[in-house]
């Protein structure tokens, strides 16, 4: 097809293509309208080795926090601590459910790990963020238990930023436009004749 064929075609049916175009723009604000708003809780762990008292036993335990990183963000959304979780909460979700609402990111190299829990409730998205705090570094400990008896275990984690409760919506509806109504004043001064 040349593109005086596309040309051609698009004279011929461009009721079509507007219909067509305006359908998908208003579809795409009704869905805006209609969407109930969302918060976004976050909190952050920092992942440290122990046990270090010399220079060279620092800069490794520092390498295999980082090592860790990787895999504690996938353990995050993972059924062990999202079933703590519903647990702990109560909560009527299934664990596969709850994972759809966190997010554990790390930035590369670092021994920082971002949670974020969005929820339609700011307040149950705050509780399940630092719900997962508490259940977190308690699975840690578990997982990086020592065989020998007495030896702390060589990494932890720990909360250093608990979640607080958002104010504003993560995501929303679009506003409602309302027309401007002049107060009485105005009104009474827009009535009266000039002078």
């Amino acid at each position: 097809m040349t593109l005086h064929d596309f040309g051609r075609l698009l004279r011929e049916h461009w009721l079509v293509v507007i219909t067509g175009l305006l359908l998908g723009v208003g579809s795409a604000i009704g869905y805006s309208y209609l969407k109930p708003a969302e918060y976004t809780a976050k909190l952050t762990m920092y992942v440290s080795s122990q046990g270090a008292d010399t220079t060279q036993a620092a800069f490794q335990g520092a390498q295999l926090s980082q090592d860790r990183v990787a895999s504690y963000t996938e353990l995050l959304t993972g059924p062990r601590v999202t079933s703590d979780v519903i647990r702990k909460l109560g909560l009527a979700e299934t664990s596969d459910e709850l994972a759809r609402q966190v997010t554990a990111t790390s930035k590369l190299d670092s021994v920082l790990l971002d949670v974020s829990v969005t929820d339609l409730s700011a307040d149950r998205a705050t509780d399940i963020a630092n719900t997962i705090g508490d259940v977190f570094p308690d699975l840690v400990a578990e997982l990086e238990r020592s065989t020998t008896p007495g030896v702390q275990p060589a990494v932890a984690v720990r909360v250093v930023q608990p979640a607080l409760r958002p104010t504003q919506p993560s995501s929303a509806s679009l506003p409602l436009i309302r027309p401007r109504r002049e107060g009485r004043a105005g009104a009474a001064s827009a009535a009266r004749p000039g002078r």
